[in-house]
């Protein structure tokens, strides 16, 4: 009644399309979260996650025993409360990273920090979050053959944040806040986010938020040559704003959104991961439209038909102009097992190697496949196979010059959980 708990188990492993591009992936996750009482919780969470696998190199100059191996392990605890006027909360975490290359490259990593906040329900219409933060961030490199060790310059974030929503009438919500963030290596920095939401006819809504964002380079992309480090990198800060319409019923659902990016210091990776560049774009402005329509749930098929359109101005480099997604699903349930399957397709445009709309490859089409079984045993523990078959018109595509796509491949795996 009081404790509950689960865990989930999944596992990867391909052969790859190309000498040097196969791998394996693990990774497992539980949960347990005990119950003082309907209002107050506390939480346990870690996932595990283990990767081994190789850096092919281009098709033309390729990359023989070129392999990582990267475990990372994110443990975080949470205690909760949840009251008519008050509901506070408290959450501690800790991750680690550990990554070895073929050349004697090997790094450790750390992020650990906290937040608590509390909520606070001043009236029917009015509700605020109150709430601070810390995290801090440290590393060691070294190279097992030469014993070289890089000096690592750890840094930490302390924020306070604060957010106010205002509900005037049951159709129509309001929200502001702000976060006053110190960084122990860039100074202080402030924020501000704002935005409705106004569900004004049955289904109906439009909606429109703006935000100032600050992202600063990670203990990785900074020192770890994975993918290649960039010592120089500055952080980044953006403002967003976005304007929708849209509607949403139970079987139904459209939307069509316009949006802006302004940023300085865009952190960018250019090329194939695992051996991309990251670097910094100095300032740009995006302008975009997103549309998506579909249905859902009609018997046992649901479809959704999405777009993408921006105008990147003269960063075109890996930064495409025009996408579009389609997807149809089916499933249905026979008793303790559920049958699901799947088509799905991608179109890119607009795809170059180079700034200014230089040096274009050609648009990438893909469509894939999948089909999954889901049953539970005992109404406790779940085993989910599947199958994923990938590029089923074996189409030869690219989004990156010299590095091709798999054709036609198979991908099959199994999720276990214990719930």
């Amino acid at each position: 009644k009081h404790l509950s708990y689960n865990g989930a188990i999944s596992y990867l492993s391909s052969q790859g399309h190309r000498d040097g591009a196969g791998g394996k992936s693990f990774v497992g996750q539980s949960g347990i979260r005990y119950s003082f009482s309907p209002e107050v919780k506390i939480t346990l969470k870690d996932k595990v996650i283990h990767i081994e696998g190789q850096d092919p190199g281009p098709a033309s100059h390729p990359y023989y025993e070129h392999w990582f191996d990267v475990w990372r392990n994110m443990f975080s605890f949470a205690l909760e409360g949840n009251g008519d006027k008050l509901s506070p909360s408290m959450i501690a975490y800790l991750n680690y990273g550990n990554h070895r290359l073929y050349d004697g490259f090997h790094s450790d990593d750390f992020i650990w920090g906290g937040k608590s906040e509390i909520k606070f329900a001043l009236h029917k219409m009015v509700e605020l979050l109150l709430g601070i933060d810390a995290t801090g961030n440290y590393g060691n490199v070294e190279n097992r053959i030469t014993d070289e060790k890089e000096d690592i310059k750890g840094f930490c974030d302390f924020a306070f944040y604060n957010q106010i929503t205002f509900i005037p009438f049951s159709k129509l919500r309001i929200v502001l806040g702000s976060r006053e963030l110190i960084n122990t290596m860039w100074g202080f920095v402030p924020l501000y986010k704002g935005g409705f939401l106004w569900n004004f006819y049955r289904g109906f809504y439009l909606r429109s938020r703006v935000s100032r964002n600050f992202r600063e380079p990670t203990i990785r992309e900074l020192y770890l040559p994975y993918p290649t480090a960039n010592p120089s990198l500055k952080p980044e800060y953006s403002l967003n704003w976005d304007f929708g319409a849209g509607f949403d019923s139970n079987h139904l659902i459209f939307s069509v959104t316009g949006f802006m990016t302004y940023v300085e210091n865009m952190i960018k990776y250019f090329g194939a991961w695992p051996s991309a560049e990251v670097v910094n774009i100095d300032k740009t402005t995006i302008w975009g439209v997103e549309g998506k329509a579909g249905f859902k749930d009609i018997g046992p098929v649901s479809f959704l038909f999405s777009i993408n359109w921006q105008d990147v101005g003269r960063y075109t480099k890996q930064n495409p102009s025009l996408k579009l997604d389609a997807s149809l699903e089916a499933g249905h349930s026979f008793s303790k097992v559920r049958i699901e399957g799947g088509i799905s397709m991608e179109w890119v445009h607009g795809i170059y190697m180079e700034n200014y709309s230089r040096k274009r490859i050609p648009d990438a089409f893909v469509m894939d496949a999948n089909f999954r079984l889901r049953t539970k045993i005992r109404g406790m523990f779940s085993v989910e196979p599947y199958m994923i078959f990938r590029n089923i018109l074996d189409r030869s595509y690219a989004y990156i010059e010299d590095y091709p796509m798999p054709g036609f491949s198979v991908f099959g795996g199994i999720v276990m959980e214990v719930m």
